[in-house]
């Protein structure tokens, strides 16, 4: 990682920013999916309507507010937009299959299986945006 004091504390300065964004965005897919939900929509609907609410102010946030950049990104909005829709399905897979499987190779609750789940993709995803996707020029 970074050896520098002014990389550390990007990183960290970063790493706190991705966190208030996830609960934010998360509070954020919730309240649309169950507004969407209680207008009347099928849940498939209102859990399509809130994760593309969710997915796209995820990404501007990270764009502009976790990785913001003063000189500019390595890669266009548009090369930053396909590959962030490939980890979010790669990262849709991924937990998915996990916690189909997961749960009968280990006994462990599946409560506590999803949330190392969902912290390992996090984690992953946060190293991933940060150094492939909105990386400075």
């Amino acid at each position: 990682m970074s050896s520098t004091l002014a990389d550390r504390r990007t990183e960290l300065l970063q790493g706190s920013r991705y966190a208030l964004v996830g609960v934010l965005v998360g509070a954020l897919y919730v309240a649309v999916t169950s507004v969407a939900h209680l207008a009347h929509a099928p849940w498939w609907l209102a859990v399509a309507i809130g994760y593309v609410f969710g997915t796209t102010t995820h990404f501007t946030l990270q764009r502009v507010f976790v990785f913001k950049s003063d000189t500019g990104f390595a890669l266009s909005m548009r090369q930053q937009a396909v590959r962030y829709l490939a980890v979010v399905v790669v990262q849709y897979v991924i937990t998915s299959t996990a916690m189909t499987f997961l749960p009968d190779l280990i006994d462990l609750p599946e409560l506590l299986i999803f949330v190392g789940v969902a912290g390992a993709v996090a984690i992953a995803n946060f190293v991933l945006l940060r150094t492939r996707l909105f990386h400075a020029a």
